[in-house]
């Protein structure tokens, strides 16, 4: 099991790079506590100390289904290369971009399906609301539809 930590030492032993740069790091170290438990990463004790439940990278293997784009007929090309990003060491951005009807919507419902993938409808999404999505979910895969 993992080493308990009052907010004081997290923030103590917080590299420098990403130290909060604010006038009340305390407050930003522990709200962002806060969204780790929620997240079931951190739990807070009886005692006010914090304990690592689960390291992030315990989630990091990415369980890629047999049936992964099996609804969609065709674009193999597509698929083959969704697949290599997804199991690449490095992240992959793909930006998907085409006439109406051209399965794009389909890819993006197909990946929702991966564990920590968020899909948002770009339409309805705020620059301010997709950070905060970000920061509360800390998705592995973003995925915005324009529809």
């Amino acid at each position: 099991m993992y080493e308990e930590m009052s907010t004081e030492e997290v923030l103590e032993r917080l590299p420098e790079r990403v130290k909060p740069r604010s006038p009340d790091p305390y407050n930003v170290v522990l709200t962002q506590l806060h969204r780790l438990k929620r997240q079931g990463i951190v739990e807070l004790l009886d005692n006010g100390r914090w304990r690592i439940i689960r390291r992030e990278e315990e989630d990091e293997k990415i369980e890629i289904p047999d049936d992964l784009f099996s609804i969609i007929v065709g674009y193999e090309d597509l698929k083959e290369m969704f697949l290599r990003s997804l199991t690449s060491e490095k992240p992959t951005h793909i930006l998907l971009w085409g006439k109406t009807g051209t399965a794009k919507t389909l890819f993006m419902q197909e990946l929702a399906r991966l564990k920590r993938s968020r899909y948002a409808l770009g339409g309805s999404s705020t620059k301010a609301g997709i950070a905060r999505f970000l920061i509360d979910y800390r998705p592995l895969f973003l995925l915005i539809d324009e529809s």
